[in-house]
């Protein structure tokens, strides 16, 4: 009886630290700032030959979003990840030289944040599941030895 209580609460405890690792990946991750600065501004002028290179690294990936005042371009290597006044994209993991270009004088805006790491969805979702199936399990077993009691 008493082994059946600690294995509900074991479960229980299980389950909330799956959830709070759900919830910590789905609701707080995304609004955290990267660490190399949330936005950065650079100027696009007939100096630099209207263009400007940005080196990127992230082990999961990164969110890029680009606002400017005029149309602007981003590449990389030579493939066109976005046109125009505003526009984002998704930068898959590992290391990218990203061109911004532009055919006049820009003011170009850049936010760029760190996707969600898969394992941190992972193992709170196998921590809810794993919690949940012990509880279910000890509760089922309950209700075994219940029916068998004279």
């Amino acid at each position: 009886m008493e082994l059946r209580k600690l294995a509900t609460l074991m479960g229980l405890f299980t389950a909330a630290v799956g959830l709070g690792l759900l919830a910590y990946a789905l609701v707080i991750y995304p609004r955290l700032a990267a660490s190399y600065g949330a936005a950065d501004q650079y100027l696009l002028s007939e100096e630099n030959g209207y263009t400007h290179f940005l080196s990127l690294y992230s082990e999961h990936g990164l969110s890029f979003e680009v606002k400017a005042n005029i149309t602007v371009q981003a590449w990389v290597k030579g493939v066109k990840l976005g046109e125009g006044a505003a526009f984002f994209s998704n930068l898959p993991p590992g290391h990218h030289v990203v061109a911004l270009t532009s055919t006049g004088p820009a003011a170009v805006e850049v936010h760029l944040r760190p996707l969600l790491p898969p394992h941190l969805t992972w193992a709170g979702g196998a921590a809810l599941t794993l919690g949940l199936l012990v509880m279910a399990g000890s509760e089922a077993r309950g209700l075994l030895e219940r029916r068998r009691e004279p």
